[in-house]
């Protein structure tokens, strides 16, 4: 009997040490945001810091910004895919304008500004403007505001982890 508890034992802690080390680089930002569900982060946006909602998961990017009432100045939402893809984006159920800002491998590659609310049944759509891994939606007007331009690097600078 003791041989038989000696051999299980190696295999418990082998199967204890991965569940930790998944835990903790899950927590620690050793896997990418698609991974994490949704989390706040600050992006980094020229010199622009906003505070961001991230959305990673198909459900959670499908409700997006659908149905809140507003948006603080600087603060938005951010999709990450964790893959490239051209995106079609709506504005189902919103109420308040947007900027779609497309960004590729940690750069701005197109905006669409001032994308007016839709009801139930969008007649608009708003495409990327090629493969992208990311799409930040921010108030309407706040591109040109902050002097935001395509080319420009988005970066993360924080993750709260408290979500």
């Amino acid at each position: 009997m003791d041989k038989i508890y000696t051999k299980q034992k190696p295999v418990i802690l082998v199967s204890v040490a991965m569940v930790g080390l998944a835990f903790v680089t899950a927590f620690s930002g050793g896997l990418p945001l698609a991974k994490l569900g949704k989390q706040k982060a600050q992006v980094m946006i020229g010199s622009k810091t906003v505070q961001v909602e991230v959305v990673s998961t198909a459900e959670n990017q499908a409700k997006g910004l659908s149905g809140r009432k507003s948006l603080d100045e600087n603060s938005g939402m951010l999709f990450d895919f964790g893959d490239y893809q051209a995106r079609t984006f709506w504005m189902k159920d919103m109420n308040f304008p947007l900027d779609i800002i497309w960004i590729s491998g940690g750069k701005i590659v197109g905006v669409n500004k001032n994308a007016t609310p839709e009801g139930e049944f969008p007649q608009i759509k708003y495409y990327s403007p090629g493969p992208v891994d990311q799409v930040l939606e921010m108030n309407a007007g706040w591109f040109e505001r902050n002097g935001i331009m395509v080319g420009q690097t988005v970066s993360l600078v924080k993750v709260d982890k408290n979500l």
